[in-house]
């Protein structure tokens, strides 16, 4: 197959071919699709045959974006055709009962365990609601676009009160975005979106729940308040309890981004001066790297750092972005290009690091540098960022396989286990993801901004 791809008169430009390299992965992801009663799905592992399940993460859930995203560029229908018929198969999975839970994987290290996670958005139904939304607006689907909105309200149905003191609702009771915290994005987003004015509500009580789960440290010189929180319970990690994630998915970072964004919507100030108080934890945490900052990995791991949207700086910058964009703050783009300067004194993505093994995923590899190059470019224009974004996009086409079939990207997933390699179709953790980053890749080439956003990227977009 890499003679499709590789033109033997000039071996080399197949590294700046990202709109090939990206059909030829989605040609890998329908090469290993599957149909049973509901429609389309894939396996997790689809060359080793290993089952998965429908969420965001580790599941199949997202696969449907990255073929939105490719008929959004090539405006070929087939790729829209591949994202309908996926969305169809999660509503009809939605109305048998078999769109959640998700399976147990290797990746997973058991977060499928944590009861509520069926109703999150990375891990539950609320990943793949989204999935039905954005597809069905942009193929102009109502039916879908009102499936995906009724999943949404059997989520809010689902929500249980907090506690005793009557203090909001939740899911699973971990405010990170992984779980309850995405819960509150997505429907920010459906709120904006849909006009769900009515969501309103159960956004400011789930985001009141969160306040609750704050720990306090105190106050910073300025005399203001320093919050943090786990947004996933250490020990379900095997961690000991008082260690804390601090980024995007499992931690501050991402309880800050949903905090602002509850904000928007209710109003009340509470939770914007919480967010704020979280950045405060985040800067007392930070450490200088180059002419950046850097913010661990895990509060007891001063010598690891993490560099993708899960723990790293791609994530974080998102809630640097947010801040910037609510309060019109130029303070907060400040500490966003902070986070930028300490990523590229790392030598990422051409120079591996402990917190950045041979993975290529958006979640935590190459993928995830490159999109933040992309999303900074998008942001502010700037040459240095859209160079910095085609050499991330350059090494993540060099780390394809493209022999014996279309293109796809096995790498060693979990950090703690090297010689376990495979390909994964998911979007977060799989080649899906890899497609879209390289779409977004292809566009910037062409000087335009990514055509898709997910709620919790709030970067810009083509209009």
């Amino acid at each position: 197959m890499a003679d499709t791809i590789i033109d033997s008169t000039r071996p080399f430009d197949y590294l700046n071919e990202f709109l090939g390299l990206a059909r030829s992965g989605a040609q890998w992801l329908e090469t290993h699709a599957k149909r049973d009663e509901d429609g389309i799905y894939w396996d997790y592992e689809p060359e080793a045959g290993t089952p998965g399940g429908h969420s965001l993460f580790s599941g199949d859930g997202g696969v449907a974006l990255a073929f939105l995203q490719l008929w959004q560029e090539t405006g070929e229908r087939h790729y829209l055709d591949v994202a309908v018929e996926q969305a169809e198969a999660h509503v009809k999975r939605y109305r048998r009962g078999t769109l959640a839970p998700e399976r147990a994987q290797r990746g997973l290290a058991g977060l499928e365990k944590i009861p509520g996670n069926e109703w999150s958005y990375y891990l539950g139904v609320t990943g793949p609601a989204y999935v039905v939304l954005e597809v069905g607006r942009n193929a102009e689907r109502r039916d879908l676009v009102d499936a995906g909105l009724a999943i949404l309200d059997d989520v809010i149905a689902h929500a249980q009160p907090a506690g005793n003191d009557g203090e909001g609702v939740q899911w699973s009771g971990e405010p990170g975005i992984l779980l309850d915290g995405g819960i509150i994005v997505v429907l920010a987003w459906a709120y904006e979106t849909f006009g769900r004015k009515e969501y309103a509500t159960v956004i400011e009580h789930a985001a009141e729940a969160v306040l609750a789960k704050a720990i306090h440290h105190g106050e910073d010189g300025q005399g203001h308040a320093v919050l943090s929180w786990q947004g996933l319970n250490s020990t379900t990690l095997g961690a000991p309890a008082s260690v804390e994630w601090p980024g995007f998915e499992f931690g501050t970072a991402g309880v800050g981004f949903l905090l602002t964004r509850a904000w928007q919507v209710t109003g009340r100030r509470e939770f914007l001066d919480a967010a704020l108080a979280g950045k405060a934890y985040l800067d007392s945490i930070a450490v200088p790297v180059g002419k950046g900052r850097l913010i661990p990995y895990r509060t007891d791991r001063g010598d690891l750092f993490y560099l993708g949207n899960c723990h790293g700086p791609s994530g974080t910058s998102r809630f640097a972005q947010e801040l910037a964009v609510a309060t019109g703050e130029s303070q907060y783009l400040d500490w966003r290009d902070d986070l930028y300067r300490g990523l590229v004194a790392t030598g990422a993505p051409q120079t591996h690091s402990v917190g950045y093994w041979h993975t290529s995923t958006l979640c935590c590899g190459t993928a995830a540098i490159a999109h933040f190059g992309i999303a900074l470019w998008s942001a502010t224009g700037g040459d240095a960022h859209r160079d910095f974004a085609l050499g991330a996009a350059r090494q993540l086409a060099g780390e394809s396989f493209l022999e014996n079939g279309p293109a796809h990207w096995p790498d060693a997933f979990v950090r703690v286990e090297p010689d376990y390699v495979s390909s994964r179709s998911s979007y977060l953790a799989g080649v899906a993801g890899i497609v879209a980053v390289l779409v977004e890749a292809a566009r910037l080439a062409r000087g335009a901004k990514p055509s898709l956003r997910l709620p919790e990227d709030p970067y810009p977009r083509e209009a």
